[in-house]
């Protein structure tokens, strides 16, 4: 009965670990990966498994989307400006770090749902001209980072 569930366990390792390994191939070779704009004043990025730096030059940034599985993601968006309205970042982390790198000028509006895990800010400024910033989302055994610079 012993040697069945040790069976059991190894076929099991093996398929998840054959499963991360398609996963992290099909990334490699997705350009889909990447940040781009979709529509005006919304962008994406992702990684897993990894590290990533994107600078982003939005005018009138509406939205922005960063996602993070057991890597780091750099996200700069300190040569942009926010829509009029303000913006919402959707910052989704887990077993990984997000830095976000934004203007001191902005406000920030924590609505970000962490279990061991952390929303973090650095450098806070005035905060009293460049509009707000809503981050939503959710941190599992992570971190993410706003560094006002």
């Amino acid at each position: 009965m012993k040697h069945k569930k040790i069976i059991l366990s190894l076929v099991l390792a093996g398929a998840a670990l054959i499963a991360i390994i398609k996963r992290l191939n099909r990334n490699k070779n997705d350009s889909s990966a990447e940040p781009r704009q979709f529509d005006e004043g919304e962008f994406h990025a992702s990684v897993s498994f990894g590290k990533k730096s994107k600078h982003f030059d939005a005018e009138g940034l509406q939205s922005a989307s960063l996602s993070c599985s057991f890597g780091e993601l750099n996200a700069y968006f300190d040569n942009s400006t926010l829509h009029t309205d303000g913006a919402e970042l959707l910052a989704n982390c887990s077993f990984g770090e997000i830095n976000i790198f934004i203007p001191k000028t902005w406000k920030v509006e924590n609505k970000i749902s962490a279990s061991f895990g952390d929303l973090r800010e650095k450098n806070r400024g005035q905060n009293d001209s460049g509009g707000v910033l809503t981050v939503r989302g959710s941190v599992s055994f992570g971190d993410v980072c706003i560094n006002y610079v």
